[in-house]
């Protein structure tokens, strides 16, 4: 089965500019979609000072830590991927965040509701990572070894207010998460080849950190017709 995005992705921009403190969970409301199979999230921050995702919660129900990664040039560029499966769905509920430092210059999540995920075995196929400590106008991530019908997600944060990357390769651009990052998510792999995020055109010369994992699809069910009855 398929793995697609069941809606729509929506935004939570929690630090936009402003300051969340220390350990204090920053929330808003989310309705997740019925139908949604597994609940992403995935979050980033900018701040002066390392601004680590510690907790993510949907309905006081904690999240899953698949992927993340940290870029600490000139701050605290962090991305961090999490999941939670058979999420809770049709009602408005509280979506919690939790930053290790104070976020000072940006930070907030995209909630990106899956159908067709695979809950009952394993959900998370390959993951990639990647930083640049040196400025760049362009980058990439890579997803070697995607598996048939999965869907892979990622998300860069970038270390400059009017360098949001363009997306390149006929991706699709889920949306911006703040002026600091943004969100890209790759079609699903059919083929299961190898797959990967690609971007280019900061509009200026930037750092950058990146995380991206690929979900994967569950099981098809195959019906058998019964052919006969044993007689006793």
């Amino acid at each position: 089965m398929a793995v697609t995005v069941n809606g729509s992705a929506t935004l939570s921009n929690l630090a936009n500019g402003g300051t969340v403190g220390s350990g204090t969970p920053a929330t808003s409301n989310y309705n997740c979609p019925a139908g949604t199979t597994t609940l992403v999230i995935l979050a980033c921050a900018n701040s002066a000072a390392p601004a680590v995702e510690t907790a993510v919660s949907y309905n006081s129900v904690a999240a899953t830590l698949v992927a993340s990664s940290f870029q600490s040039n000139t701050g605290g560029d962090q991305t961090s991927i999490w999941y939670l499966n058979n999420p809770t769905t049709g009602s408005l509920l509280t979506f919690s965040l939790t930053w290790s430092q104070s976020v000072t210059g940006g930070g907030g999540a995209i909630l990106v509701p899956l159908s067709g995920t695979n809950t009952s075995g394993s959900t998370v196929g390959t993951v990639g990572k990647g930083t640049s400590n040196t400025a760049v106008t362009s980058g990439s991530l890579a997803l070697a070894g995607a598996t048939a019908n999965d869907l892979a997600v990622g998300i860069i944060c970038v270390d400059g207010g009017s360098g949001v990357p363009t997306v390149t390769d006929g991706q699709t651009n889920l949306i911006n998460a703040t002026s600091r990052g943004s969100i890209r998510m790759l079609g699903s792999d059919a083929a299961g080849t190898a797959t990967g995020m690609t971007w280019s055109a900061f509009s200026i010369a930037n750092l950058y950190t990146a995380s991206g994992v690929a979900f994967l699809g569950a099981a098809s069910v195959v019906s058998v017709p019964l052919l006969g009855q044993i007689l006793m």
